[in-house]
């Protein structure tokens, strides 16, 4: 966990260090994940959902920079720490566990196109892009393996609109509404059925959904 902080704090104080005639604004971004996965039964021939589980809370935190200064679009290179998962209620014929939360933390870059409209002190904005997600952290809770197949790195694409107010020259603060949708599905497990006239086999996967509800501070 401390070597995941210094390279936060590097990438941080690098991203401050850039030439400001690249970067127009940096800043911080920090907020609530509201995280999601869809589950499918996969065969041969199908894939069937499974709508068992619950959306769970995690955090969000990261920096930003904008690198294209026009009036009307910025392009923003976003790293940050995610926090996505489920939340399940699970029990079994001995004991109720009630409500388990197991989550999956990314260290994500985004780049998101930033299509904008400002009037007087307000800017309404939306933003489209793509983020690489690499795995740093699991926890499983009370289902032991149940990310042991899981994806490293993904992809996911990324929609969302937020809004962004001037407080002073060099000072704005923003709050952003974002969809992450993971491009890929992650396998659970694999299930083979043998029996006496046939052979059945098929394997359990998800999908990352999450919605994000993001604070930000930017620098000019």
């Amino acid at each position: 966990m401390i070597m995941k902080v210094f390279i936060f704090l590097f990438l941080l104080n690098t991203l401050f260090s850039i030439n400001s005639q690249i970067i127009n604004e940096y800043g911080v971004k920090v907020g609530l994940n509201s995280a999601y996965q869809s589950s499918y039964i996969e065969t041969d021939e199908d894939s069937y959902p499974i709508d068992n589980s619950e959306n769970r809370l995690g955090y969000n935190i990261g920096i930003f920079a904008s690198v294209i200064n026009s009036n009307y679009f910025n392009l923003l290179i976003e790293p940050r720490i995610t926090q996505k998962g489920f939340t399940t209620f699970f029990s079994t014929y001995f004991e109720n566990y009630g409500n388990v939360s197991p989550s999956l933390t990314y260290f994500s870059i985004s780049l998101l196109g930033k299509p904008k409209l400002t009037a007087k002190f307000i800017t309404g904005y939306l933003l489209l892009g793509t983020s690489m997600n690499w795995l740093i952290a699991r926890k499983e809770d009370i289902f032991n393996g149940i990310f042991k197949n899981v994806r490293t790195n993904t992809i996911s694409l990324d929609v969302g609109a937020g809004i962004q107010k001037t407080l002073s020259q060099k000072i704005t603060i923003s709050f952003e509404f974002k969809y992450d949708y993971e491009m890929h599905s992650s396998p659970i497990h694999d299930f083979k059925y043998n029996g006496d006239l046939y052979t059945f086999e098929y394997g359990q996967s998800f999908r990352n959904k999450t919605f994000e509800f993001i604070l930000g501070i930017g620098f000019r």
